[in-house]
């Protein structure tokens, strides 16, 4: 599945690798030695640079995860809960140099892009570009977070400015696996002090709280609700979940993603508001 994501991207970006600055990051809390490096400076040659990260100094130590886990195990401190923590707040530490971000799990493999998608972010001055919008799945997390979201803006005297099509506790996520993101808006010190807060809860490690749905909660606190939109005119294929088909262009009806939310639109929401 990796190789075919690989192979995807790079002839995905290539027509644009004269255009834009590219550089391609892995992430891995194991050490994926100098051939796999090789292969993918060769597999990008011409196209973007290439860089290993290794992340395994940032799995949950001793103490993280509440009273629940108070000193996680070493099969604790990596895997699904350890990613959850990375993508929500940690990869942020990596990407200070860049103006953009796009996420592509291993398992997320491109079928369609038909058009420049980075001069569409770029020229509307996105800030978070995504594909699909869903209702969170994980009770727990449903159960959870929107109470200390809403604890946490009490606290600070914050106002919620993108609420989106929902109330608060209406707890759903962007289908985050494929986004993209401007780093200088997850680096503002408002939106790391959010961050840092919700993984010091430890509820990430002891309730699995999902990357996508603190995402999300982040984006509808502290962003301008222009700068959130659907990139259109996509497609691609999420394995890990069955396959599942993600699509961007209409209304999304392709997409065998459960639980799909319907598409909302800055300027639409502003149109229910006036009528």
């Amino acid at each position: 599945m990796t190789k075919m994501r690989d192979f995807a991207m790079a002839k995905f970006i290539k027509p644009y690798a004269t255009m834009y600055d590219f550089t391609v990051i892995y992430f891995s809390e194991f050490d994926l030695g100098e051939e796999s490096l090789t292969q993918w400076k060769t597999l990008y040659e011409h196209v973007a640079d290439v860089k290993v990260v290794n992340t395994r100094h940032l799995g949950f130590q001793p103490g993280e995860g509440g009273e629940r886990m108070a000193a996680p195990k070493r099969k604790y401190r990596y895997g699904y809960n350890y990613m959850c923590k990375f993508f929500a707040l940690d990869m942020y530490e990596f990407l200070q140099e860049y103006d953009y971000y796009l996420r592509c799990d291993t398992d997320c493999i491109f079928k369609t892009i038909s058009h420049n998608i980075f001069d569409y972010v770029i020229s509307r001055n996105i800030e978070y570009g995504y594909a699909l919008r869903k209702i969170e799945a994980h009770k727990i997390t449903r159960d959870t977070l929107p109470h200390f979201v809403t604890e946490y803006l009490n606290k600070c005297s914050l106002t919620p400015t993108a609420l989106m099509d929902g109330e608060l506790p209406y707890c759903f996520n962007f289908y985050n696996n494929f986004h993209i993101g401007k780093v200088s808006f997850f680096r503002r010190p408002d939106v790391q002090h959010f961050l840092h807060s919700v993984n010091d809860t430890g509820m990430i490690l002891s309730h699995r709280w999902g990357d996508s749905t603190i995402q999300a909660y982040t984006v509808r606190v502290f962003m301008n609700p222009a700068s959130i939109q659907l990139i259109p005119n996509i497609s691609y294929v999420h394995g890990s979940h069955g396959n599942s088909l993600v699509t961007s262009w209409g209304d999304g009806k392709l997409s065998t993603i459960p639980q799909m939310l319907p598409h909302w639109s800055y300027e639409k929401s502003l149109e229910t508001a006036t009528n």
